[in-house]
């Protein structure tokens, strides 16, 4: 948990100061790294949020205290001059019994509390959400395929085959954020401890892909306008051709079959909106000042969308209990 809590503070620090930075103040030339270490920092965090999943440590725990009845010492009447003159009546010292209900707000964590395997399979999903990322943004700026004919300036860091090595971390932050929105497995089956089947996987891969959409809608435009990358075109939204957000829609569904069968629980779909409607709010933020009004509009609607998700899986969780 120490491990969480610091990445969580560390994140929130960086996002505080970079958007004040990139909100109320132009950013400095000499901290332009910063860009594509704020990538960084956000993949960590997402990391983080989905590692918390499968540890099995995002639920709230309760104790529920056991009273003893107050029959369970009763003397027979007949054996009254046998018992000591304790003061207790043989009544023994311990008069409650307290046991730990473990993640009562969790929804379908069977069997994934404590597993050993958490770390690295969170490790193995980042390292292959990372490659197919830069994979797939290296076919795009040498080929025009998926995202449409564009090129990337070194604003976000150092180049590799023509695309920011920070890039892929942006990949991870986006496709574990939106999945964190759109747990459909978790929610079709219905059942604590149900198994998965290919149909809400289904489900949540189209979700995923929908809210990574929605995120790409405010990001894109922004970064086009700052220079991060160019299409060479006014066409499309804001200059961003509309097979960009195909083709993010595409590879974000595809990408979320990476974690495999996970389910979240409502904590951990509460970090994850906090998590998006924060990003939201700073490239909404953004895109007003650099003059784009539609994308502070979708910021809006995102926010409040993520916060009807949100409200959802707390209504489910309590129609449980």
């Amino acid at each position: 948990m120490a491990g969480h809590r610091l990445m969580a503070r560390l994140f929130w620090f960086w996002y505080a100061a970079g958007t004040v930075l990139l909100v109320l103040l132009r950013l400095p030339e000499s901290l332009e790294f910063a860009n594509g270490l704020f990538l960084v920092f956000y993949a960590l965090y997402a990391c983080s949020l989905h590692l918390r999943e499968r540890l099995g440590t995002t639920g709230n725990d309760s104790l529920v205290i056991k009273k003893t009845p107050p029959d369970a010492y009763a003397v027979p009447p007949g054996r009254l001059g046998r018992v000591r003159r304790t003061g207790h009546f043989g009544q023994t010292s311990q008069t409650s019994q307290v046991s730990q209900v473990s993640q009562t707000g969790q929804t379908g964590q069977t069997g994934q509390t404590g597993r050993k395997d958490g770390l690295p399979r969170t490790v193995l999903t980042a390292a292959l959400i990372w490659l197919a990322g830069m994979g797939v943004e290296w076919i795009g700026v040498h080929t025009g395929l998926l995202f449409g004919d564009y090129r990337y300036s070194s604003a976000l860091g150092p180049l590799m085959f023509g695309v920011p090595v920070t890039l892929g971390f942006a990949w991870i932050a986006v496709v574990l954020n939106a999945l964190l929105l759109a747990p459909g497995a978790a929610a079709a089956s219905g059942k604590k401890g149900a198994a998965f089947g290919w149909r809400p996987l289904l489900f949540r891969a189209v979700l995923t892909g929908c809210w990574a959409v929605l995120l790409d809608l405010v990001l894109d435009p922004v970064a086009q306008a700052r220079g991060y990358w160019d299409w060479g075109t006014d066409a499309g939204f804001y200059g961003v051709p509309w097979s960009n957000f195909a083709g993010w829609f595409a590879a974000a569904a595809l990408l979320s079959f990476a974690p495999g069968r996970i389910r979240f629980s409502p904590a951990g779909i509460r970090r994850g909106v906090r998590l998006y409607q924060a990003m939201l709010l700073m490239f909404g933020l953004i895109s007003l000042r650099d003059g784009l009004p539609l994308c502070a509009l979708i910021a809006a609607a995102g926010i409040l969308l993520a916060e009807g998700r949100v409200r959802h899986a707390s209504r489910r969780q309590a129609a449980r209990v």
